[in-house]
């Protein structure tokens, strides 16, 4: 397998309505057409589920809502692609805009799209692991949260970026609105003694 390969190519696309356009990104260029249209599937899929969530709360009606949707590529290197996906929704009446954000990562060989858990060792701490090391940084930079110790789940929001593990965590889950997401970039070296070798850590750890 080549280390090295050459990504695939990166075309913004976007949905438009009245008041409202929703940019995110489809992948050309990827060895196996198969699992190009599943990655771009399940893109698609994702960016519709964001809208879904507005509508749910009430606040998506096309004409009167104005609706931004916005993508960040986060790493499309060693055959590993993440990317965050966010949309925000503003409709008279409203003091601020409602926002969604959520993010996806694939392998792009075989198109599977990686859980937190399928980046380390099965039966490892790993959730433990990366409480700790929140919980460092929370302390460090003074992040203002609800209460301590914050707990990373299972099923975690995450994204890679490059030697980075980034956690993320739902506005207002554990922060005042006006923290936004929290963000928490983990180096991969402290998490090399747990990190699956068959998962995308191990890819981007070289």
């Amino acid at each position: 397998m080549n280390s090295f390969p050459v990504p695939p190519i990166v075309v913004t696309v976007s949905w438009k309505f009245p008041l409202s356009v929703i940019y995110f990104p489809q992948l050309f260029g990827v060895p196996s057409f198969i699992t190009q249209q599943t990655i771009n599937r399940k893109i698609t899929s994702k960016v519709a589920e964001l809208l879904h969530s507005f509508a749910e709360l009430g606040y998506l009606h096309w004409g009167k809502t104005s609706v931004n949707g916005y993508f960040e590529i986060k790493n499309l290197q060693r055959n590993v692609l993440s990317l965050t996906l966010g949309s925000e929704a503003m409709m008279p009446g409203m003091a601020h805009p409602a926002s969604a954000f959520s993010s996806l990562s694939f392998d792009l060989q075989t198109g599977e799209e990686y859980e937190l858990r399928d980046l380390f060792v099965p039966g490892s701490p790993y959730t433990e692991r990366l409480s700790l090391l929140v919980n460092e940084q929370i302390e460090e930079l003074q992040i203002p949260v609800f209460e301590t110790p914050v707990t990373v789940s299972k099923n975690q929001d995450f994204y890679i970026a490059d030697k980075s593990l980034v956690i993320f965590f739902q506005r207002y889950s554990i922060s005042p609105g006006y923290a936004g997401y929290p963000m928490f970039p983990i180096p991969i070296y402290k998490l090399d003694d747990i990190i699956n070798e068959e998962g995308p850590l191990a890819r981007m750890r070289g």
